[in-house]
């Protein structure tokens, strides 16, 4: 039976913990040094003097101490530390381990190389009489010490030990291999059983249940993307609906549970200065610019309209900076506004994904145009040349008298764009920046069958669509939205929606967030049920900017399935449907040995022609040729024989009758 080794234990428990702290460790220090010392990426360098204040403003929330001032980062350090203590105590463990420690007859004698005999001898007297049995009861180090000691003496008098000490290491010649348990040995003490069962049991019952229900609990309340399944519930039972519109996206957002619980406040204050700016956000100065709320009389509607007042304030800070006196956010409420646009992409995914499984088109472009006013701050009313930096509506009026699009206005000569002359010369160089940065998108349709030139009904229809960034250079990547007012960094995606015009049905909506100049995407869909010429339209949608939208329309002829051109097989490939199968070859040989048996027995040879048709009843017509052309092949083998065998026998005969005449 093998026993309990402490040594092995120790090793053990040092490797299963330096498995853990070595990578920790580096992840620890690269966490570390990243906060303190962050690397210079050139997409995330300031393009303009309104990037600049953000990049400073994400400095001071995102590095050094602030970053560090986490609860995972603090758990993560008492993990490392008691960690580390715990195999710093295991080392000094095997250091001190007789068992494991090398066997030295000088330092276990506490005597010096090249000590005279009498020196061992008197050495050898003091320690054997420090460690003897007698003197330590029931001390088994001591017990262990006097052995060694006993051979340390034998390994410096004894010549054939000394031998063995200086070739081996041991005084006892070659060790053999030991085999142990890694388990320590006290567990094997009878003393301690009644406090290992308990340590167990509460392992078993109450920690390790309680950790996975933690987990579960948490886990149970999220879906894709991160968000919460009551949000996605709020969304679809009471947020969104066919007829909602862009103004009613701020409180549908703002009725997300992940918003609910931060927003959630019980002190007067706020909720008068709710109060207050709802009151202002629905006055007459500012017509329009806020729906009305729709979720008063449920429980959380104070906490919704904090989240609507506090998103406005976002999306109006162009019209509500023009107010006399100007109407600005609460400063303690900043880090709340700062939470809810850092959530909102996941959140924008689910309110699309609820709007595709209920086909409402025209919700589903409300809900991707909010994500543009909340990328770049700006709200229904407000003319989109505001994307760019320093621009007013006094430089709006003069930028629009020319080509009104924004995106034309984008593609003009940098020398040549209007209502620029007020600015000056870096602000002017900051516009022609994030002009040249906001992209310049070519969009290519392709609809087509794998395989097939015409496309019949219910086919699956692949859309190739081509996105060619015509400001990029040839092997470069978009660079990040200009986004100065959104609280982080976030690249640029785009949404493809695919939709049938006569009825205005939504068939599907993809994500494209491919950064690279040419992206290649492909969608499948099926084709319509009936033949006919049915026209599409595609919506390309940015999530980012606003007024860069396409539509792109398409048509697709729709034939029957009678109409396709008959499929005319090769040669080769039909009379591989004449060759048996695997299946096949194996029942036939195995019919064909069982014939085989049933010849041996019998007397006389016989075709079997019934029985024949019997055994191959669960064959395939072809096989059944086959199998009928192989039986005739072996009668005609059989009768062949016969014949062969008659004429033999006959010119025997005529041999003998022949003999016998010359005999006489």
């Amino acid at each position: 039976m093998l026993d309990y080794d402490n040594s092995a234990f120790y090793y053990f428990m040092i490797t299963m913990l330096a498995i853990y702290l070595i990578p920790a460790y580096i992840m620890t220090i690269r966490y570390v040094l990243k906060a303190f010392l962050p690397e210079t990426d050139k997409r995330n360098v300031a393009r303009t003097e309104l990037e600049k204040k953000k990049l400073q403003k994400l400095k001071v929330t995102d590095r050094g101490f602030k970053k560090l001032n986490s609860t995972w980062f603090f758990i993560n350090i008492g993990v490392i530390v008691l960690f580390t203590a715990i195999m710093t105590f295991l080392i000094v463990l095997c250091s001190q381990d007789s068992d494991l420690a090398r066997f030295d007859p000088y330092k276990i004698l506490d005597i010096d190389i090249g000590s005279t005999d009498k020196q061992i001898k008197r050495a050898y007297k003091i320690k054997a009489l420090e460690y003897h049995p007698d003197k330590n009861i029931g001390d088994k180090k001591a017990e262990q010490m006097f052995m060694n000691v006993a051979k340390a003496y034998e390994a410096l008098t004894d010549e054939e030990a000394k031998a063995n000490y200086e070739q081996f290491g041991n005084p006892d010649g070659k060790q053999s291999l030991e085999v142990s348990i890694g388990l320590p040995t006290f567990l094997l003490d009878k003393d301690n059983h009644n406090v290992i069962l308990i340590v167990y049991l509460i392992c078993l019952v109450v920690i390790i249940p309680t950790i996975v229900a933690c987990w579960y609990s948490n886990s149970k309340k999220y879906g894709e993307n991160n968000v919460m399944y009551a949000t996605y519930g709020f969304f679809a039972r009471h947020g969104l609906n066919e007829n909602s519109s862009l103004k009613m996206m701020p409180e549908v957002l703002a009725g997300a549970n992940e918003n609910l619980e931060k927003n959630n406040f019980k002190d007067r204050e706020t909720f008068e200065m709710v109060k207050k700016m709802l009151a202002v956000f629905r006055g007459k100065s500012l017509d329009g610019f806020m729906a009305k709320p729709r979720f008063d009389k449920t429980s959380a509607a104070l906490i919704i309209n904090k989240g609507n007042v506090i998103l406005h304030s976002h999306l109006g800070r162009n019209t509500l900076a023009n107010q006399r006196p100007p109407i600005a956010l609460p400063e303690e409420w900043q880090k709340d506004l700062d939470f809810m646009l850092a959530g909102c992409p996941n959140l924008i995914t689910a309110m699309v994904d609820i709007c595709v499984s209920n086909r409402w088109l025209q919700t589903c472009l409300n809900v991707m145009q909010f994500s543009q006013h909340l990328t770049q701050g700006l709200w229904i009313k407000d003319p989109k040349h505001l994307q760019l930096p320093h621009v007013t509506r006094e430089e709006v009026k003069h930028m629009m008298k020319g080509k009104g699009e924004f995106k034309d206005y984008l593609k003009v000569a940098d020398e040549e764009k209007k209502g620029l002359s007020t600015l000056g010369d870096k602000e002017r160089a900051d516009v022609y920046e994030v002009a040249k940065i906001i992209p310049d998108l070519q969009v290519d349709l392709k609809h087509f069958v794998e395989d097939e030139e015409e496309i019949a009904e219910k086919d699956t229809v692949t859309l190739q669509v081509t996105l060619t960034r015509l400001n990029l250079e040839d092997g470069t990547r978009a660079s990040p939205v200009h986004a100065p007012f959104f609280p982080v960094k976030k690249d640029e995606s785009w949404w493809v929606v695919l939709t049938e015009v006569e009825h205005k049905h939504l068939i599907t909506v993809e994500k494209i967030t491919d950064l690279n100049k040419k992206v290649v995407h492909e969608i499948k869909f099926m084709a319509p049920p009936r033949t006919g010429t049915y026209k599409f339209l595609v919506y390309i949608v940015s999530d980012s900017y606003l007024g860069l939208d396409q539509q792109i329309p398409f048509e697709m002829k729709v034939i029957g399935a009678h109409e396709l051109p008959e499929f005319e097989a090769h040669k080769d490939d039909l009379e591989l449907d004449n060759e048996a199968s695997l299946f096949e070859q194996v029942l036939t040989a195995n019919q064909d040995s069982d014939e085989s048996s049933d010849e041996e027995e019998d007397d006389e040879v016989m075709v079997p022609t019934k029985p024949a048709d019997d055994s191959a009843a669960g064959l395939s017509e072809a096989e059944k040729k086959k199998r009928q052309k192989r039986l005739a092949g072996k009668k005609a083998a059989v009768e062949d024989e016969d014949e062969t065998s008659d004429e033999d026998e006959e010119g025997d005969l005529v041999a003998d009758k022949e003999e016998a005449e010359l005999v006489d």
